[in-house]
């Protein structure tokens, strides 16, 4: 059922540079990931598979805290980015009678500027 919310996204996006794995095995969402400059998504199982790949991330986050779950590494300074449309507010499990958008406050204008500085770092190395 959220497919259907990505639609205008993928459409958007040139088709040459755009791969739609929705339903597709993980296997080939992994393959996809680990060769890839640069992965955006949520606080999902693929952001943290990105992370475990080393592809340079930038997590989105709602209610979960991006200190503990956020995209995990090593690496100095961390090739990851998280970003978030209000501050944690402890409110981690999300309850079915509550129907707010935690993601709604995350604007695109900072999460394009962290998209631009990142292609710009990864484009040197």
């Amino acid at each position: 059922h959220e497919k259907e919310l990505v639609l205008p996204l993928l459409k958007a996006l040139p088709q040459d540079q755009c791969v739609d794995t929705y339903g597709a095995p993980l296997l080939d969402s992994s393959a996809l990931i680990h060769f890839s400059r640069l992965f955006i998504g949520n606080d999902s199982g693929l952001m943290h598979l990105s992370s475990a790949l080393k592809t340079p991330t930038i997590a989105l986050f709602g209610p979960s805290n991006e200190a503990i779950y956020g995209p995990f590494s090593l690496q100095v300074p961390s090739p990851h980015r998280t970003l978030r449309g209000e501050p944690f507010t402890g409110n981690v499990r999300q309850h079915i009678s509550d129907t707010r958008n935690y993601m709604e406050a995350l604007q695109v204008p900072p999460v394009w500027d962290v998209v631009k500085e990142r292609w710009e770092t990864l484009g040197k190395q």
